[in-house]
């Protein structure tokens, strides 16, 4: 028996020989009877092996870029939540409306601060964790192949939103629609302070259907959509009156307002009575603004009323019963507005892929540009000190601060971006078949 060799047709099942004499057949089979590569069947297809296995799961094919971030933790007060972190992946572009921006500068909005602490609630765009800050200026490192983006090239400077991923950081995408190239009037740093401030104030001004001609009044002209409201009311719509409420006279006068109206010395209310103007901008808030601006003939009779904060001076928790009876709050001023004579009420909000064009239109122009806090640009590190001079209402001007230096052109971050998103269309591929 130990030298006659079974043939495989005599040999019994796997599952019916004994371990050991198995184990026995196996030591004492001859090497040479060993199947050759070229001998196996042909119609086994090697390509169906997993060559995933090569490469074990825990080894990327190729190492991950890092860059630095400030990142919301959770939601709560800005110096609590909000920590600088070294090792953030470098975001590549995966949709053909994507870009890939190199930032340089960031300004701050309240919004920013608003969604850290978690005072927008269940319509807070973001959850923790996350990047904060949404507005940039910086280059374009590497773009997709949507027709739109045609018209910017690698290395342009360019400004804009960036909501999904937040620009407090070295890169952003942002999608094709949030960014332009930068004006040519301006450098990165004022660009920076642009889009939010100004789309903002640009479609609140369009809403209210400001003409030639008309009477004007912003409540907190000196606040950065204030600042920016002003500037387009009288240099581009060419507004006969615009009145402006703030206690910096002078910045406010120089930037267009024919009336400045210093509230720590008069009550605007008092002093407005009787004006109708033709349309109101609240940046400020405060359901008493616009009660008294109506029973105060403050503003005329099918006069348009555009808040951007809402009943209280400079926002609220939007709680559940809040967020509701914001609503019904707002239905019925819209309804009273639409059926009567009465003003209308708008609450606004910003559509941040509209209207860079036209901004960038106006600032090559010369009839609007950006004004900065004497205290900006704020070092990277030195994040809180922004925050904290945002929340606590006394800014002379846009905030902004500084992301990294203008100092590489990289000009193979292109043909890098095409290779990871064809090693990541390769991946997909087979849970795509199936």
């Amino acid at each position: 028996e130990e030298q006659s060799k079974p043939t495989p047709e005599d040999a019994p099942k796997e599952e019916d020989q004994p371990k050991e004499e198995e184990q026995a057949k196996e030591e004492d089979k001859p090497k040479e009877e060993a199947p050759k590569e070229e001998d196996k069947p042909k119609d086994i297809d090697e390509t169906t092996e997993n060559k995933s296995n090569e490469i074990p799961q825990s080894q990327p094919k190729k190492k991950l870029k890092k860059m630095k971030a400030i990142v919301c933790l959770k939601n709560g007060p800005p110096k609590d939540v909000l920590k600088i972190v070294e090792n953030v992946p470098i975001p590549t572009i995966t949709k053909p409306n994507q870009v890939l921006v190199k930032v340089l500068y960031a300004s701050i909005n309240p919004i920013d601060y608003k969604m850290i602490k978690g005072m927008m609630g269940m319509l807070s765009p973001k959850k923790p964790e996350f990047i904060a800050g949404r507005d940039f200026s910086g280059r374009v490192i590497a773009k997709g192949t949507d027709p739109d983006l045609r018209r910017l090239e690698i290395n342009d400077l360019v400004y804009g939103q960036c909501w999904k991923m937040g620009s407090f950081a070295e890169y952003c995408i942002v999608e094709a629609k949030n960014v332009h190239k930068m004006p040519s009037l301006i450098d990165p740093l004022n660009a920076a302070s642009i889009p939010l401030v100004t789309q903002t104030s640009y479609q609140a001004i369009v809403k209210a259907k400001l003409k030639k001609g008309d009477k004007f009044l912003i409540l907190g002209g000196s606040t950065a959509t204030g600042i920016m409201a002003t500037q387009i009311a009288k240099k581009f719509i060419e507004a006969a009156q615009v009145i402006v409420t703030s206690s910096q006279e002078d910045l406010c006068k120089s930037l267009g307002a024919d009336r400045v109206i210093n509230y720590k010395k008069e009550d605007w209310m008092k002093v407005l009575k009787d004006e109708n103007v033709d349309a109101i901008y609240d940046c400020v808030g405060g359901q008493e603004s616009w009660d008294e601006a109506r029973k105060q003939n403050i503003l005329k009779k099918n006069g348009y009323y555009i808040t951007i904060v809402g009943d209280t001076a400079h926002g609220d928790n939007l709680g559940f019963g809040k967020i509701v009876g914001t609503g019904l709050s707002l239905i019925n001023r819209k309804f009273w507005g639409a059926v009567s004579d009465e003003p209308k009420y708008e609450m606004h909000l910003a559509d941040s892929k509209k209207n860079l064009r036209d901004i960038s239109s106006l600032i090559d122009a010369n009839k609007l540009k950006p004004i900065l806090d004497p205290e900006s640009p704020f070092a990277f590190e030195d994040y809180m000190k922004m925050f904290n001079k945002s929340m606590s209402h006394k800014a002379k001007g846009k905030l902004v601060l500084k992301i990294s230096d203008d100092d590489q052109k990289i000009d193979s971050a292109q043909d890098e971006q095409k290779d990871d998103i064809k090693e990541e269309q390769e991946d997909n591929k087979p849970e795509e078949q199936a």
